[in-house]
């Protein structure tokens, strides 16, 4: 799985190429990257289900909400930078960076709510036995306090969906296709590890680029001396835009067959349909104004 990596200059101490990664991880500890990738996919799978029990038949205002989804997946993934998946559960730490994120996020939620999703997802029961309760809630704050000191308190983090917003928008495209931009953004954190590998205006790029190729909406000529990726993300290479592309559709597809993604490719089809389907109405006029034929009355 390996892509061209972006242009080495001063980075933040949680991003790491994936050279790195494969040779100097913990979190690795005699496993093959490929092993870690799929563990860290599954830390994305278990915060989503966590937060689709904590939002089933809560209004809209008092969700868990994407952003917050997405921290918590970052946090858990930064731990594991550090730690080893194969001395601590990762469900474990799912459920305190959930805990901590929806205390920092302001997207309160009581710990007793969070408990119950997270066993939940875990046994498969909605109730936690009343003797194991006080258990389960000391386990949550110590994994919390152990994620805070693993991440230095480090709770400010920069998302790419602002950036992709803005991109798509200077691109032209909105409404459906802005909308799987944005959402694919949030697939992107969930399963792959460019969380700590890419900032968030990277990946943003990375995301535009890949979603404006699979609908074929058209981009500013990259030939120019600073084409729109780079003045999104200056250190970001043409090559490594095309190679992650790439890396990210193959990711799609397998996961297609084994996983829950967001399906963006069916976003970004019903998008272009609906994109014809205007186009075709504006050419011939509305469907109130069309002629209809004679019929010989």
């Amino acid at each position: 799985m390996g892509v061209t990596e972006i242009s080495s200059a001063p980075r933040d101490r949680w991003l790491h190429t994936q050279e790195e990664l494969m040779k100097f991880s913990p979190s690795r500890k005699h496993m093959t990257y490929e092993q870690e990738l799929t563990l860290r996919q599954k830390i994305g799978r278990f915060i989503n289900g966590i937060a689709d029990r904590l939002n089933a038949n809560v209004e809209r205002q008092f969700q868990f909400r994407t952003m917050s989804i997405c921290s918590a997946i970052v946090h858990a993934n930064r731990f594991f930078y550090v730690h080893s998946f194969r001395d601590i559960d990762l469900r474990d730490v799912c459920l305190a960076s959930v805990f901590l994120t929806a205390k920092s996020d302001d997207c309160p939620r009581s710990p007793r709510s969070i408990l119950l999703a997270w066993w939940n997802m875990r046994f498969g029961v909605s109730k936690i036995p009343v003797k194991l309760y006080d258990d389960a809630y000391d386990r949550m704050c110590f994994f919390e306090t152990m994620l805070l000191q693993t991440i230095g308190f480090d709770l400010v983090l920069e998302m790419p969906h602002p950036y992709v917003l803005q991109q798509m928008a200077a691109l032209g495209a909105v409404g459906e296709l802005r909308e799987a931009a944005y959402f694919f953004a949030s697939d992107v954190l969930a399963y792959t590890d460019w969380s700590i590998r890419y900032t968030a205006a990277e990946i943003a790029a990375i995301v535009v680029y890949a979603v404006c190729i699979w609908a074929n909406h058209p981009l500013p000529d990259m030939s120019v001396k600073q084409p729109w990726f780079q003045v999104l993300a200056p250190q970001l290479t043409e090559s490594a835009l095309q190679s992650n592309e790439q890396l990210i559709n193959t990711l799609y597809e397998k996961l297609a067959t084994t996983d829950r993604p967001r399906n963006v490719k069916d976003r970004i089809k019903a998008a272009l349909k609906k994109k014809t389907a205007a186009a075709a109405v504006e050419a011939n006029g509305t469907p109130q104004n069309r002629k209809r034929p004679h019929d010989g009355s």
